[in-house]
């Protein structure tokens, strides 16, 4: 069974937002729900942590998969392999068979572009299965699997706490 509280430590961790500020609203499958308030304000993700992990790395903090609605409508897909990825690397992610590239920079990873994440989105929302592949400065891997069950659902509450 997955933690909660390991998820919200992660992503208190890793993310710019200060924790207090960060509250898990609900579940859906296997896909946390949050609210934050930044300078007033309210920002919204979901966000999950990998049902599989393998690589030849030694060791490596918390990978997460995370899709943050922006303004406009926009929401913005980023994956986090709990090391640093090498610079200049691209993430392969992969959902249910089709193949997507995404930019590194420090230890997170995004899509290239508004139309991209729209695609990734819209794809998690068909699939069951994401990996994500990277490549650390030392040259050792990570693929990291998640499952996308209650992703949408998850998506879509997302998007109503933020409207």
């Amino acid at each position: 069974m997955r933690c909660v509280p390991l998820l919200i430590g992660l992503l208190c961790l890793l993310s710019a937002l200060p924790c207090a500020a960060q509250e898990l609203m609900e579940t859906s499958g296997d896909w946390r729900i949050f609210k934050a308030s930044v300078e007033g304000r309210t920002l919204c993700y979901t966000a999950s942590i990998p049902t599989g992990k393998t690589g030849n790395y030694a060791k490596r903090g918390e990978p997460f998969l995370m899709v943050t609605g922006r303004s406009a409508g926009t929401d913005e897909v980023s994956v986090a392999a709990g090391y640093p990825f090498k610079e200049g690397s691209e993430v392969s992610v992969t959902i249910d068979g089709k193949p997507f590239a995404l930019f590194t920079q420090g230890e997170r990873a995004w899509a290239y572009d508004r139309a991209q994440d729209d695609r990734m989105i819209a794809a998690m929302m068909r699939g069951s299965t994401l990996t994500a592949k990277g490549t650390s400065p030392r040259g050792t891997y990570s693929l990291d699997t998640y499952s996308l069950k209650g992703f949408t659902k998850a998506h879509q509450r997302m998007k109503a706490l933020c409207r």
